[in-house]
C-alpha cells in the first residue's frame, strides 16, 4: 500500500511539472518572461521530486543519465536548453500512462491557448501583426505568441491531440473541428508548409482507417520507421545540392516551396565547423553579424548547436521508438511520430516536450512495458526486479 501510494504521489509530481510547463508554453511564454522563470523553477522542483522517488533498472539508470549527461553539454556549450529539457521529462516518464498524459495535457494546451488568443483581441496580450494588403486591411496575425509559426504550431498539436485521444471513436465531428481551427491558423498565419502536412496527416489516418488492407498497411508501415533517417538526409543533401544547383530553376523553386529553407540551411552549414558536441555560445555571439534567422529545421539545428553525437542519438532514438510502434502494430502513434520526423525538417519543436507532448513517447524505448497505452501499466511500472531509487 505505501509502495502505491508513493507511486501515485510521484505522478502527480510529473504531471504537476508536465502540465505546468505545457500552460506556460500554450500562453505564448517564454524563458525571457518572469513568470515563465519562476514556475520553472517549481516545476523542476516537482519533477525532481518524481524521479528521487521513482525506481530505475541499473540499465535505465545509466540510459537516463548519459541522456542528460549529453544534453547539458549543448545546454552549456551554446546555451541551448530545448535538448536538456528533453532529456530530463524523458527521465521523470517511468511509470507514466502517455495516453493518459495525453488526455490532460489537450486540454491544457486547448485552455491556455484559447486564454493567449482571445487576450491577445482584447488586447491584453501582443498580437504582432503584418499587413499584407494596405487597401484591404489584410494581415497575419500571432494572436499572442512571437511570431506566426508558434501560433500554427501550438494549433497543430492540439487538433493532433485531439485526434489522438479520440482515435477508436473517430469520426466526422473530429475531422471538422481540426479541419476548421487549422482553417482559421492558416488564415492567420498563411503557414504553408504546415498545412500541407496537416492534410498530410489526415490522408495517412483515412488510410488506416477506411482504406488500406491489413497486407498495404504492413508494406506502408514499415516505410514510416524510416522518416527520421529520409528526412536527416534531406537537411543536409538538398543544402548541398542548393551550394551546386542554386540558380537553377528547380532549385529554385524548391527553395520556395519551403520558404527559403533550403538557402538559410546551406548558409548555416557553411558558416558552421563541423564538431562532435556543437559550436560553442561565443561562437554565436562572434558571428552574431552574419546570423540571418533561425534554421527551422530540427535536424541541423541539433547539429549546429549540439553536434553531430547527439544529432545522431536523437535520429537512433526517434527510429528505434518507430520500429517498436511498428512492431507492437500501435499504428496511430507511429502514424504521429512518423509525421512530428516530417515536420521536424520543418521546424524546431518537435524535440521541445512542452510543446510537442509526443517527444516524451521516446521514454518507451527505454522503459517499455505499457507506458502508451496502458496494457500491462500497473505490473511494468510497480514491479520492477533489481531496481534502484536515488531516495535508496
Amino acid at each position: 500500500m505505501e509502495k502505491s501510494i508513493k507511486n501515485r504521489n510521484a505522478r502527480v509530481a510529473f504531471y504537476i511539472y508536465f502540465l505546468s510547463m505545457t500552460a506556460l508554453k500554450s500562453l505564448g511564454l517564454s524563458s525571457n518572461d518572469k513568470l515563465f522563470r519562476v514556475v520553472f523553477v517549481i516545476a523542476l522542483a516537482f519533477l525532481a521530486l518524481k524521479i528521487i522517488y521513482t525506481e530505475y533498472k541499473p540499465q535505465e539508470l545509466i540510459i537516463v543519465i548519459s541522456l542528460v549527461l549529453f544534453s547539458m553539454i549543448g545546454f552549456f556549450r551554446a546555451k541551448e536548453q530545448t535538448y536538456f529539457l528533453a532529456a530530463i521529462s524523458v527521465a521523470g516518464m517511468k511509470g507514466i500512462h502517455f495516453k493518459d498524459l495525453c488526455k490532460k495535457t489537450f486540454w491544457v494546451h486547448a485552455v491556455f491557448s484559447l486564454i493567449a488568443v482571445i487576450g491577445s483581441m482584447l488586447g491584453y496580450f501582443q498580437d504582432n501583426i503584418l499587413i499584407i494588403n494596405a487597401k484591404t486591411g489584410a494581415a497575419y496575425h500571432t494572436y499572442g505568441y512571437s511570431d506566426f509559426n508558434v501560433l500554427f504550431v501550438n494549433m497543430f498539436i492540439i487538433a493532433a491531440l485531439l485526434i489522438y485521444i479520440r482515435y477508436e471513436k473517430l469520426g466526422i465531428l473530429e475531422f471538422v473541428l481540426t479541419n476548421l481551427l487549422m482553417l482559421w491558423t492558416y488564415h492567420a498565419t498563411h503557414s504553408r508548409t504546415g498545412y500541407i502536412l496537416f492534410f498530410g496527416m489526415w490522408l495517412l489516418i483515412i488510410m488506416d482507417k477506411f482504406l488500406l488492407k491489413e497486407r498495404a498497411k504492413k508494406k506502408l508501415y514499415h516505410f514510416y520507421t524510416l522518416a527520421p533517417w529520409i528526412m536527416v538526409f534531406l537537411s543536409f543533401f538538398l543544402p548541398y545540392l542548393y551550394e551546386l544547383f542554386g540558380k537553377t530553376k528547380i532549385m529554385y523553386e524548391i527553395n520556395h516551396i519551403l520558404t527559403g529553407r533550403i538557402f538559410i540551411m546551406n548558409y548555416y552549414l557553411k558558416l558552421y565547423p563541423f564538431t562532435l558536441f556543437g559550436n560553442t555560445y561565443e561562437f554565436w555571439l562572434n558571428n552574431a553579424g552574419k546570423i540571418l534567422e533561425i534554421v527551422d529545421n530540427l535536424y541541423v539545428t541539433i547539429y549546429l548547436y549540439s553536434g553531430v553525437v547527439l544529432l545522431l542519438v536523437y535520429v537512433l532514438g526517434v527510429f528505434a521508438l518507430l520500429r517498436k510502434l511498428y512492431r507492437r502494430r500501435y499504428d496511430i502513434e507511429l502514424i504521429l511520430a512518423a509525421i512530428l520526423a516530417v515536420y521536424a525538417f520543418m521546424e524546431e519543436f518537435p524535440l521541445n516536450p512542452t510543446v510537442n507532448p509526443f517527444a516524451v513517447m521516446l521514454a518507451w524505448v527505454i522503459y517499455g512495458g505499457g507506458m502508451i497505452r496502458g496494457d500491462d501499466f500497473e505490473t511494468s511500472s510497480d514491479n520492477n526486479k533489481h531496481s534502484v531509487s536515488i531516495q535508496s
